[in-house]
């Protein structure tokens, strides 16, 4: 996203007012662009010429559709959480290698309603947290920074479940979200689990938490096989201990790895063995109940 300050000679006219904080004007080349300052649209009316010292934030979408969500999202959300939101994801672009502009529209959103939540008293677990923690730790750590920032700017105290929701929205926007990328996670993602209903002899019950989990952890990792995104090492004595105690499934992550190499990827890591290994237990164990 581009973020401009300085415009230039020329005068710019408001096109519509979303609220007295942000309008949508256009720039020289005819773009629309969402620009946003205290009292910038305040009595305010299409076609009015912008005082330019009272812009604090442009922001200029090129994705086709995403200028429009944004505009949509400013009319009902306080510039305070835009504010937070943008400073979250400036800190966010100095640490992650790419992030796509539909974080701007996803982080929004989700601060705007985990707030609202909390302030009525609902709370949501992230059972996944430990696993999000360990595969996207970078991302968990600026979910933590971005739960500190919203408590000190918006007097607003998150639960440590959000770090875990911020870190997924984060690895998402790393995504190029290249419809032929997709298909070919999806495909993987399905001859992944044939392979596990094969080997350990379960049938795969999509109703149960372990399953979901399973799914989840698979459709990251199929994301950083696409995109050749490195995984985080774990200790040795820790990853022994995985494949001594549950051998069957760490048997089944060796037969998945074998499986994606063939298909011209690279093989999958001990670390990633380790952590599929588990899930795989998991599911194994819960299926094995029924």
């Amino acid at each position: 996203m581009d973020q401009v300050f300085v415009f230039g000679a020329s005068p710019m006219r408001i096109c519509k007012i979303l609220n007295n904080n942000a309008v949508i004007v256009r720039n020289a080349q005819q773009q629309e662009q969402v620009v946003m300052g205290c009292g910038l649209g305040f009595q305010k009316r299409p076609g009015d010429y912008l005082d330019k010292t009272c812009i604090e934030k442009t922001f200029s979408l090129q994705e086709p559709g995403l200028q429009a969500l944004l505009s949509e999202l400013l009319q009902r959300i306080p510039i305070e959480i835009i504010t937070v939101s943008d400073h979250v994801i400036c800190q966010a672009r100095k640490k992650l290698p790419f992030l796509h502009d539909r974080i701007y529209l996803t982080l929004v959103d989700h601060f705007h309603f985990a707030i609202e939540r909390h302030r009525q008293g609902i709370a949501i677990r992230n059972l996944m947290l430990w696993d999000i923690q360990q595969l996207y730790p970078c991302e968990y750590d600026i979910g933590v920074a971005s739960l500190e920032l919203i408590a000190q700017e918006l007097n607003c105290q998150l639960p440590v479940d959000e770090t875990g929701f911020i870190a997924l929205h984060l690895a998402n926007a790393q995504l190029t979200g290249d419809m032929q990328v997709t298909n070919q996670i999806s495909l993987l993602m399905q001859e992944v689990l044939q392979i596990v209903r094969l080997k350990m002899h379960i049938r795969l019950d999509e109703n149960t938490l372990a399953f979901h989990r399973l799914v989840t952890h698979l459709k990251f990792l199929a994301q950083r096989i696409l995109n050749k995104q490195g995984f985080p090492s774990v200790d040795l004595e820790l990853q022994k201990m995985v494949e001594d105690c549950y051998p069957q499934a760490w048997n089944c992550a060796k037969t998945i790895s074998n499986h994606i190499e063939k298909h011209a990827y690279p093989k999958l890591t001990d670390a990633e063995l380790m952590y599929l290994s588990l899930h795989i237990n998991r599911l194994h164990d819960r299926q094995s109940k029924q």
